[in-house]
């Protein structure tokens, strides 16, 4: 994922581990959390999907209720 112009600040030596990710977890996360947001989602996803890396978008429950394979299966009071 560092290979990547958008996440290469993240290219560092202690990140190379888990126990150096774990150290430093919250300013790893505040910048990803920078990084993300300067992209929309389908955007990341793209990226992600072009590397192979696994990702999925999160919906919330009116997204789900109009999915059109939720949508057949649901009683109708």
């Amino acid at each position: 994922m560092v290979a990547l112009p958008l996440f290469k600040s993240l290219d560092k030596p202690e990140y190379e581990k888990n126990d150096g990710r774990i150290q430093d977890v919250l300013t790893l996360n505040q910048s990803i959390r920078e990084i993300v947001s300067t992209v929309t989602s389908e955007e990341l996803i793209k990226i992600f999907n072009e590397i192979g890396l696994p990702i999925s978008k999160i919906h919330g429950i009116p997204d789900v209720l109009e999915d059109p394979l939720i949508k057949r299966r649901l009683l109708k009071s």
